[in-house]
């Protein structure tokens, strides 16, 4: 497999994965706010474009490159290690804990079975991805996302794309980024380094995003510090030439019932199905 593509994108998250406080003025504490609701909403991620440009990107591209989209949880990052993609790209919320200046709380945002938000802890990270040397790199596209690219890199993955802690990244940004990326990785086979740096141009004079200049500089190269962009000899394997497949598993119901009239629904009592 080349390319493990994992997505994310779960209504809300517990309140209680975030450090929420408020300054009381009178003793100069900080304490939990009163009624504070119990779930924090997350907004909704256009992965399906992402992935749909990286699909259609990979077909135009006439070389027989393997990739699958899976549903970024607990199970389906435990059988990354039997398909060994030279590519792991991540697609989903990435948050900075405040209360943990050295970033090591931050973490990704997975989804569980009822399709609400899980964290995806440093610790994990390593249990899944430690000494996985297939990967040549890890794309984590994900706003404040720096502190936990340093984590994939310190399982040994070579080159981790990842967002600066500060910062949020829009979704079209991701988007253009990935579509150079892979063009120029798998198509014009430059290296991780070259087309991490025909990606990021790409992103600044992109002319669909005002603030594109800002928007490039958020993304990050993490790599050893030995590592140079000159020495960068990080190239895949010639693949030959054919039709890129792609993997993703399709749903087997052929049949779905008939659309309820007059349905009225309440809140977040629809969930979209992809």
């Amino acid at each position: 497999m080349h390319i493990i593509f994992a997505f994310a994108s779960p209504e809300y998250i517990k309140k209680d994965t975030f450090r929420i406080t408020t300054s009381n003025p009178q003793n100069n504490t900080e304490n939990e706010p009163e009624n504070e609701p119990e779930n924090t909403d997350l907004p909704e991620l256009n992965h399906n474009l992402e992935f749909r440009t990286m699909n259609e990107t990979l077909k135009s591209i006439r070389k027989q490159i393997n990739y699958k989209k899976v549903w970024a949880n607990s199970h389906s990052l435990q059988t990354i290690r039997d398909t060994d993609p030279s590519v792991f790209h991540f697609s989903g919320h990435g948050f900075k804990d405040d209360s943990s200046p050295d970033g090591k709380k931050d973490f990704l945002v997975i989804e569980n079975k009822n399709l609400h938000g899980d964290k995806l802890k440093q610790k994990d990270i390593i249990k899944y991805f430690n000494n996985r040397k297939s990967i040549k790199v890890a794309l984590i596209l994900s706003c404040q996302s720096y502190s936990i690219g340093e984590i994939f890199q310190s399982c040994g993955i070579e080159h981790v794309v990842c967002i600066r802690r500060n910062d949020t990244i829009l979704d079209q940004s991701c988007i253009t980024f990935t579509e150079t990326f892979y063009k120029k990785y798998f198509k014009d086979d430059k290296t991780v380094c070259e087309a991490f740096e025909y990606a990021v141009d790409t992103v600044r004079n992109y002319k669909g995003i005002n603030t594109n200049e800002v928007e490039s500089q958020k993304f990050k190269l993490l790599t050893k510090d030995s590592h140079s962009f000159e020495s960068c000899k990080s190239k895949l394997k010639r693949i030959p030439a054919g039709k890129s497949c792609n993997h993703t598993n399709q749903p087997t119901i052929m049949e779905l019932p008939e659309k309820p009239k007059n349905l009225i629904a309440r809140g977040k009592d629809i969930i979209k199905i992809f």
